[in-house]
C-alpha cells in the first residue's frame, strides 16, 4: 500500500492553451515611396524584445479576364514568344505520303499543310507522327483542280520519326505536304481562327482575323503556276512540286494585326485553294481592364422603340450604347435617352442594307436604375438589339481618344484601334445573319445577342490598350457585318491616398475558433473622387486573413483583396480586417497590413501595419492528500482520504476550454458525492465519471458500486472537471480548487 498517498495518478488536459497575440499598432502612415527606418517594438513572454522593420514593402497584382478567340500570339510589343522549329517537305503519287522530320523545343506544335491536285475527289483520311494521329483542322478546295488541307498534333514527340499522311484511294495526279513545328505556342487551345478559301485568278489569297499578338500560318495549292510568290508581309517556309507540276504547294507565316491577308501570286490564271490558322502562343495578350466595366445590360426590339432597364454606380462614368440593325429598309438610330438625359452620336458603319453598327454616348450618367430608349427611323424590318455598358474612372472633359470603322462581307470582321497603355478599346459589331460572333484572342466579350431568328445580331467587347489594338470577330461563316472600334481614356488625375492602422492598447487574442478583427483607416487625399483597391497581407505564420469589409468596401475573389468605391475628396472610411489566429508556438511574431492604391493614379499608393506576437496561458496544477500521513507507513484499510488539486493560470491571457482529470487508484474506493469545486465567481464545472479508465463519461457513481462498502463505488476509475467559461489570468480569479474522498480498501 506504499504510495498511494504520493503516487496518485494526474492527467491535466488543457486545450485551454491556445495561441494569443500580443499586439501593437504604433506603426505611423507612410507613402509607398518614402520608406522609413523605425521599428516596432514587440515584448515577448520572456521579457526579450523582437524590434521588427516598420517598412515592408509588399506588391501583387491579380489580374483575372476571361478571353475567346483562336490564335498564335504575341505579347503587344515584344516579339512573338513563339518561334519555327523545324520545316521538312515530301510529295507523293500514292495511297500514302511519308516525310521524315525532326522535332525539338518545348511548348509544341506541329501543323501539316497539305496541297494536291484532287482529279478524282481525293482527300487525307488521316495524319500521323510516330504513330500518334493528328486533328484535322480545316480544307478547301477548287472543285477538282486543287485541294488544301490543314492537320495539326499539339506536343509532338521530340526526335525524328515520319509523319505519314494517308488518303481515301490511289493519287491520280499527285500530292505535297509541308510539315512545320512551332515552340512557344500554348498548350491548351493553340491553334485559334481558321480561314479558306478558293478561286481561278493570278492571285490566291484569304483574310483571317489575327491580333497584333498572334502570328498566321498558311499553305496554298495551285494548279500548274508558273512562280508562287508570297505576299510581302509573308515569310516562306516551304514550297515544293511534283513532276510535271501535277501538284504545286508552299506554306508562310506573318504577324497578325486585325484582318490579315495571306496571298500568293501565281504568275498564271489558274486553279487554286488556300487556308490560314492563328496558333497561339504560350505567352497571352494583356487581359481586359474589366475593373472599369461597372454594369452591361442588353435588350432586342423590332419595333420603332428599344427600352433597356440599366443600373449605373461608381464614379467618372461613361455610358456607350451599341445598336446592332438588320437595315433592310435602311433603318437609324434617331435618339438614345437614359432617365431622359440625350445621348451623343460617336460613331457608325453600315455594310450596305444588310448591317449596320451605331455606337452613342452619354458622359457621367445619372446613377441607378433607369430606361435607355433607343428611338428608330422606322421599325426596323428584320429586328435590332443593343448593348449598354456603362464604365468608371473615365476621363470627363473627352473621353473618346480615337475611333475606327470598317464594313466587308468575309467569315471575319476586324478593324485596328490607335490606343495606348493607359486606355480601353471598346468595339461592337453587327453581323446579318443567324449565326456564330466569336471575339478574337485578348478581347472581352460583353454582350451577345440576336432578334428571333436571328436576322439582326450583334455584340460588343473590350481590350486592353496599346499601340493599335485589332478589334475583331469571327463570324462562323461568310456573312455581311459593320465594326466601330473606340479606344477611351481613362481619368487622369493626381490620385492620393493615406492608410493608418488603429492605435490603442495590445489587444490578446486567443485562436478558439473566433474570428477577430484589426481596423484600418483609408483616406483620399487626391483631387477627385477615386475608387482604391485594397489589399491586406501578413507576413508571418500565425494568422489566416478571412475578409475585408467596411462602408462601400466589395469584397474580391479571395480574403486578402477588395475594392473601396467611390470614395470622396478628403473623406476617411474605416476598413475592417478580418482574420483567424493560428495554432502555432507563443512567441510567433506575425505583421498584418493593409494597402490601398488609387484607381486613377495606380502609382499612389500607402500601407500600414499591426505588429503581434502570440501568447499563451500557463497552467500550473498542485495534488494534495489529507491526512497526509507518514509516507513510509501503511494507512490503515477503512481510512478516508480527501484529495485537492489546485489549478492556476499564471500566464498572461485567459485559459479556454480547461480540463482537469484524475484517477482514482484501485485500492480506494471513491466516495458518492464527495466531489466538489471551488470556483471563482461566474465560472461552473461540469463533473463527469468514467468506469472504463476514461474511454467513456457516462457513468453515475453508485452506493455500494462493483461490491463496495455503503456510499461508496469501487468502479469509479477517473473524473472529469470541464470549465464552462474562461479562466482568468488575474489572481484571485485565477485559481480552483477540485475535491474528492475515497476511502482505502
Amino acid at each position: 500500500m506504499n504510495g498511494i498517498l504520493t503516487e496518485a495518478q494526474l492527467l491535466l488536459s488543457m486545450v485551454a492553451a491556445q495561441p494569443m497575440l500580443a499586439r501593437d499598432t504604433d506603426e505611423q502612415p507612410r507613402h509607398r515611396d518614402s520608406p522609413s527606418s523605425r521599428s516596432v517594438e514587440v515584448m515577448l513572454l520572456d521579457n526579450r524584445r523582437l524590434r521588427i522593420p516598420s517598412w515592408h514593402t509588399t506588391v501583387r497584382a491579380t489580374l483575372a479576364a476571361a478571353v475567346a478567340g483562336l490564335a498564335l500570339s504575341v505579347t503587344a510589343g515584344h516579339a512573338a514568344a513563339q518561334d519555327v522549329d523545324s520545316v521538312s517537305t515530301g510529295s507523293t503519287t500514292g495511297q500514302t505520303l511519308t516525310v521524315a522530320h525532326t522535332t525539338s523545343g518545348s511548348d509544341r506544335l506541329m501543323m501539316v499543310g497539305i496541297s494536291m491536285r484532287n482529279d478524282d475527289h481525293e482527300y487525307a483520311t488521316s495524319v500521323t507522327y510516330k504513330g500518334v494521329a493528328l486533328t484535322f483542322v480545316a480544307a478547301d478546295e477548287r472543285s477538282d483542280d486543287a485541294r488544301v488541307e490543314v492537320w495539326q498534333l499539339v506536343a509532338p514527340p521530340v526526335g525524328t520519326h515520319n509523319v505519314v499522311v494517308t488518303f481515301n484511294k490511289d493519287l491520280k495526279k499527285a500530292a505535297v505536304a509541308g510539315v512545320t513545328t512551332f515552340t512557344g505556342v500554348d498548350q491548351t487551345t493553340p491553334v485559334g481562327a481558321t480561314a479558306t478559301a478558293n478561286g481561278k485568278s493570278t492571285q490566291a489569297s484569304v483574310t483571317i482575323t489575327a491580333a497584333a499578338n498572334e502570328l498566321v500560318w498558311s499553305v496554298v495549292d495551285a494548279k500548274k503556276p508558273v512562280t508562287l510568290t508570297p505576299g510581302a508581309s509573308q515569310t516562306e517556309h516551304w514550297q515544293r512540286t511534283t513532276d510535271g507540276d501535277e501538284a504545286f504547294g508552299a506554306g508562310s507565316t506573318q504577324p497578325g494585326n486585325g484582318n490579315v491577308t495571306a496571298s500568293w501570286t501565281l504568275g498564271d490564271d489558274k486553279e487554286w485553294a488556300i487556308a490560314a490558322v492563328a496558333v497561339r502562343s504560350n505567352q497571352p495578350p494583356p487581359p481586359p481592364p474589366t475593373e472599369y466595366v461597372d454594369a452591361v445590360s442588353t435588350g432586342a426590339t423590332q419595333g420603332q422603340t428599344l427600352t433597356i432597364s440599366h443600373t449605373t454606380s461608381g464614379s467618372s462614368r461613361l455610358m456607350l450604347v451599341g445598336v446592332s440593325i438588320n437595315n433592310d429598309n435602311f433603318e437609324t438610330v434617331t435618339s438614345v435617352t437614359y432617365a431622359g438625359s440625350s445621348l451623343t452620336l460617336v460613331a457608325t458603319r453600315t455594310e450596305e442594307d444588310d448591317a449596320r453598327v451605331e455606337v452613342w454616348q452619354l458622359v457621367a450618367p445619372p446613377t441607378g436604375t433607369h430606361n435607355v430608349v433607343v428611338t428608330f427611323s422606322a421599325a426596323p424590318f428584320r429586328g435590332a438589339v443593343a448593348g449598354v455598358t456603362t464604365f468608371t474612372g473615365i476621363d470627363q472633359t473627352n473621353p473618346i481618344a480615337a475611333i475606327q470603322t470598317a464594313e466587308g462581307t468575309s467569315n471575319a470582321g476586324s478593324v485596328s484601334v490607335p490606343s495606348a497603355s493607359d486606355e480601353i478599346v471598346f468595339g461592337a459589331i453587327a453581323s446579318e445573319l443567324p449565326g456564330t460572333l466569336t471575339p478574337g484572342w485578348g478581347q472581352l466579350e460583353t454582350w451577345n445577342l440576336s432578334t428571333n431568328g436571328g436576322f439582326a445580331h450583334g455584340a460588343g467587347s473590350i481590350s486592353a490598350g496599346s499601340s493599335s489594338v485589332p478589334v475583331s470577330w469571327s463570324l462562323g461563316s461568310a456573312d455581311d457585318w459593320a465594326i466601330v472600334g473606340l479606344s477611351i481614356r481613362l481619368q487622369a488625375c493626381t490620385g492620393s491616398v493615406v492608410t493608418t492602422a488603429a492605435v490603442g492598447s495590445s489587444l490578446h487574442l486567443p485562436s478558439n475558433g473566433v474570428t477577430y478583427s484589426t481596423t484600418f483607416t483609408v483616406t483620399n487625399t487626391g483631387s477627385a473622387e477615386d475608387d482604391f483597391d485594397l489589399l491586406s497581407t501578413h507576413s508571418g505564420s500565425a494568422i489566416s486573413l478571412m475578409s475585408i469589409t467596411g462602408q462601400s468596401v466589395v469584397q474580391g475573389a479571395t480574403p486578402d483583396s477588395a475594392l473601396l468605391q467611390a470614395l470622396g475628396i478628403g473623406d476617411s472610411t474605416v476598413v475592417t480586417v478580418s482574420y483567424t489566429v493560428d495554432d502555432v508556438p507563443a512567441s510567433t511574431p506575425d505583421t498584418l497590413a493593409l494597402s490601398a492604391r488609387s484607381r486613377c493614379n495606380p502609382a499612389s499608393s500607402d500601407l500600414a501595419r499591426t505588429a503581434m506576437s502570440v501568447v499563451r496561458p500557463r497552467m500550473n496544477t498542485t495534488k494534495t492528500v489529507e491526512p497526509a500521513g507518514d509516507p513510509q507507513a501503511d494507512p490503515l484499510p477503512g481510512t478516508e482520504l480527501s484529495y485537492t488539486l489546485t489549478t492556476t493560470n499564471d500566464g498572461s491571457e485567459e485559459a479556454y476550454n480547461v480540463v482537469v482529470v484524475d484517477s482514482v487508484a484501485a485500492e480506494v474506493h471513491f466516495k458518492v458525492g464527495s466531489t466538489t469545486a471551488q470556483l471563482p465567481a461566474g465560472i461552473n464545472a461540469l463533473i463527469e465519471y468514467s468506469n472504463d479508465a476514461g474511454s467513456s463519461w457516462t457513468y453515475t457513481p453508485v452506493s455500494e458500486g462493483c461490491g463496495a462498502p455503503s456510499n461508496y463505488d469501487a468502479c469509479v476509475t477517473h473524473i472529469r472537471w470541464t470549465l464552462q467559461s474562461p479562466l482568468s489570468q488575474v489572481a484571485p480569479d485565477n485559481t480552483i480548487q477540485l475535491n474528492f474522498i475515497a476511502r482505502i480498501e
